[in-house]
């Protein structure tokens, strides 16, 4: 704030999530600080049996429940993680096709809808990808993409950027 011109009345640091890289450090002036959201985590230390138990069993029971479907029905599923910077622009691609398929497409906010974004998203995970600090995940149904998420990943950090599946 010091480093500022002038009097400054009131600064916005919002999404600054301290756990990822605060941006507040050192010695401040007085300040009065509000919360504006909390940042979801999960801890993932210990087993994948100790935290599948500490879920929900509505969570449990509804994810045994999709499974047992797509056995009854017989459909080959995959889940793909994408992480090569060759991969990231079809990758993206295919997010947005799917983005631009569902309510999104229809509220105007799919990935596609502003003309700069796909570059925006396509740069920057060929960028993170350059250091493995880029993921995509797609979860496949036969031939078909029923969902897809990009992320950032960093250390024990991964930070989900936009998420969209088939309706």
């Amino acid at each position: 704030l010091r480093s500022l011109s002038g009097l400054v009345v009131q600064l916005d640091l919002l999404c600054n999530d301290p756990n990822v890289g605060g941006v507040v450090s050192g010695s401040e002036p007085p300040t009065r600080r509000q919360n504006h959201a909390l940042t979801m985590n999960l801890s993932l230390d210990g087993s994948l049996a100790n935290f599948w138990a500490g879920r929900s069993k509505k969570l449990q029971s509804n994810i045994k429940r999709y499974f047992q479907r797509i056995q009854t029905d017989n459909i080959p599923w995959r889940m793909d993680v994408i992480n090569s910077p060759s991969d990231m622009s079809d990758a993206v691609t295919r997010y947005g096709q799917l983005d631009v398929a569902g309510w999104t497409g229809i509220e105007g906010t799919a990935l596609p809808s502003a003309p700069r974004q796909p570059a925006f998203y396509v740069e920057l995970m060929q960028s993170a990808a350059q250091s493995d600090q880029a993921r995509v995940f797609e979860l496949w149904f036969d031939n078909t993409l029923v969902a897809s998420r990009l992320a950032l990943a960093r250390g024990n950090v991964l930070v989900m950027l936009k998420t969209t599946y088939s309706e």
